[in-house]
């Protein structure tokens, strides 16, 4: 009686850890699958209002979507562009939340569509992208409040890891072409400045020694944008820095 209640216990343990080694599992194909199928132009948040606020909580598969990007043609990218959009917009959206987890992960993703969507060599630089990102109609608004939210984090008390993912951003944007005067973007950097929180940043020791590195390469790189074409504020501000500190760090 005892072997066969002995059994028995065992065959229902075996079917609870079963239950459990794969009760992760429709999470991880969930996470796919929202992706799957947003590339393939449905709407996974239909019927689910809180869809996005889900979404973000969860971790970011930065190479899934790149990859997934990666196959579509360009017909395809352009047939996306709605949803593409959608997704730039939800990101910027929730760069406004308290809950830092999302903040995070919605970074993450904008790194990884900006990343995806250039890495496409499409014909037309700038404009093209511009649009398949953002779209033109919202772009300057979008990316005014993008810049603002970036400003943001890199002058408050933010956490280290939070002001490295925005400089991370920022240079994911300005480096995305091999020449830094074909891409376009940049105009939402000449207009809307970071050369004030990226001084700031150096002229604090503590930002200096976690951040200056990417500081140093991104101000590069903005001083460097059609800077023989037209005025770059950033050449301009540069020139007339009277921060002593930031300006001998930002120089070496």
């Amino acid at each position: 009686m005892s072997v066969t209640m002995s059994a028995q216990a065992e065959m229902e343990l075996q079917h609870y850890l079963r239950q459990g080694s794969t009760a992760k599992k429709p999470l991880k194909e969930k996470l796919v699958q929202i992706y799957e199928a947003f590339f393939r132009g449905e709407d996974p948040s239909l019927g689910n209002p809180s869809f996005w606020d889900e979404l973000f909580l969860l971790k970011v598969n930065s190479g899934f979507i790149e990859g997934e990007l990666e196959k579509l043609s360009a017909y395809q990218l352009h047939e996306l562009k709605e949803n593409i959009n959608t997704l730039f917009y939800k990101c910027i959206v929730t760069l406004q939340e308290d809950y830092q987890i999302r903040i995070v992960h919605a970074l993450q993703t904008l790194c990884a569509l900006i990343r995806g969507i250039y890495a496409r060599n499409l014909s037309n630089y700038g404009f093209d992208v511009i649009d398949i990102l953002m779209g033109f109609d919202s772009a300057e608004s979008m990316m005014q409040t993008l810049i603002g939210h970036a400003n943001t984090f890199l002058t408050t008390e933010c956490p280290v890891g939070l002001k490295s993912l925005s400089l991370k951003l920022l240079l994911v944007l300005v480096t995305a072409t091999d020449n830094v005067s074909q891409n376009t973007i940049l105009e939402y950097l000449m207009m809307n400045s970071v050369f004030e929180s990226l001084i700031q940043l150096l002229a604090n020791p503590v930002d200096r020694q976690n951040h200056g590195r990417d500081v140093i390469l991104l101000l590069a790189v903005l001083v460097n944008y059609r800077k023989y074409e037209s005025a770059n504020p950033y050449i301009v501000k540069l020139s007339i820095l009277d921060d002593e500190l930031a300006l001998n760090v930002s120089i070496t």
